[in-house]
């Protein structure tokens, strides 16, 4: 069984849902394992944020904006994304954008973990 990395926290917070695809039908999908996710671990749902272009810089989506604007006026205090791949291209990449969110006082989760056979795993 997959365990929660230490920094998560355990009660009632805030957080805000993001999830990139092309596939709008997915991404309907997508966001409401986030939500089973979030509401498994007793988090409370702020937002739900969408984008259709995964390829653009993260910064430059519209739905990641909508979500950082939750961590900045205080509506959220998490993001829960369905994989690591939705907001970093690598390992490396997902650990700094876990930072910068931490440096706001919030944290970063994943759903579901990619693997490097492709293949994704739910999160328990």
């Amino acid at each position: 069984m997959l365990q929660e990395p230490p920094h998560l926290p355990v009660g009632r917070v805030s957080v805000a849902l993001y999830v990139v695809t092309n596939d709008p039908t997915l991404a309907e999908a997508l966001a409401e394992h986030c939500r089973r996710y979030a509401e498994a671990r007793e988090w409370d749902v702020a937002v739900c944020a969408e984008d259709q272009l995964p390829e653009q810089p993260l910064d430059q989506r519209t739905g990641w904006n909508s979500v950082t604007a939750a961590l900045s006026g205080g509506s959220a205090s998490g993001i829960v994304t369905w994989t690591r791949s939705m907001v970093a291209a690598t390992g490396d990449s997902w650990d700094q954008l876990a930072a910068l969110v931490a440096d706001r006082g919030a944290f970063l989760a994943a759903a579901a973990l990619d693997t490097p056979d492709g293949r994704t795993h739910l999160a328990q």
